[in-house]
Formats: C-alpha cells, structure tokens, sequence
C-alpha cells in the first residue's frame, strides 16, 4: 500500500527562482523510496499565510503526509 505524500518547500530564494530546489529533490527522492507517493511538490515563500493556504489545500487533497 502506497500512502499518497506532497513535498513543501518554503524558501524565499527558491520561490524568487534565484536558487535551486535542492531540499526538495532530496525530500520527494527519500519519500519515494521509503514507499511513498509523492502526489505534489510545491514552494512557497516564507510567509505564514502562503504556507497556511498550500498545508490547507494538501489537507482538502487528502494527502495523507507533508514535508516541508
């Protein structure tokens, strides 16, 4: 059984496009090989209601575990 996942990624740099993703990449690679799903990927930047809005939609998704 495969449990559905979403990586997200709150960092002001990643979201202005001047750095890379890297963290995320590391956390989607881990999370598919522990079995998970990853369902979603997103990057938002540090600021408490972008990253409440994204956890809030994953939660009406029914993704069932979120990294960030």
């Amino acid at each position: 059984m495969s449990y559905s996942s979403a990586v997200l990624t709150v960092s002001d740099g990643v979201a202005r496009g001047t750095r890379t993703d890297a963290s995320g990449d590391a956390a989607a690679a881990l999370l598919e090989g522990a079995g998970f799903e990853v369902v979603a990927r997103h990057v938002v930047p540090d600021e408490v209601g972008d990253i409440q809005r994204r956890l809030r939609a994953y939660v009406d998704d029914e993704v069932r575990f979120v990294v960030t």
